[in-house]
């Protein structure tokens, strides 16, 4: 896990990043490209506007779809196409003190079915074939 501090529109901005599972790009012709991505766990300990997206970016790792942090916006679908990529990045779970019932609430939901479809497009995790 990364703890990340920096300065998000001027006021402290602090998230944690773990690494869930690396992929690789399989090229055309079957051999490894030299693209990398990552399935990560993000969680923002304040709360700035595009701290997340600023926190990717930091790290050298900017978030698939993020054209405004430097992440990748055009998918090769096969060799004669391009296709627009959505900004791959969703709220999965929140966990918090109800305010009146004063109980934990923890909601969680599944990841987005398109970012699957994505990684399904050329990309194999670290480790297979």
């Amino acid at each position: 896990t990364l703890l990340v501090d920096s300065e998000v529109e001027k006021k402290e901005a602090v998230s944690t990043v773990r690494v869930l599972e690396a992929f690789r790009r399989v090229d055309v012709d079957g051999k490894d490209g030299e693209w990398a991505a990552f399935r990560v766990e993000m969680r923002p300990q304040t709360g700035r506007r595009h701290q997340l997206r600023v926190h990717a970016a930091l790290l050298g790792a900017s978030i698939v779809g993020d054209a405004a942090h430097g992440g990748l916006r055009k998918s090769e679908k096969d060799d004669s196409q391009q296709e627009e990529v959505g900004l791959m990045l969703s709220a999965v779970g929140i966990k918090f003190q109800h305010p009146a019932e004063e109980q934990v609430v923890d909601v969680n939901i599944e990841e987005p079915e398109e970012f699957q479809s994505w990684l399904d497009r050329g990309w194999c995790p670290v480790g297979s074939s």
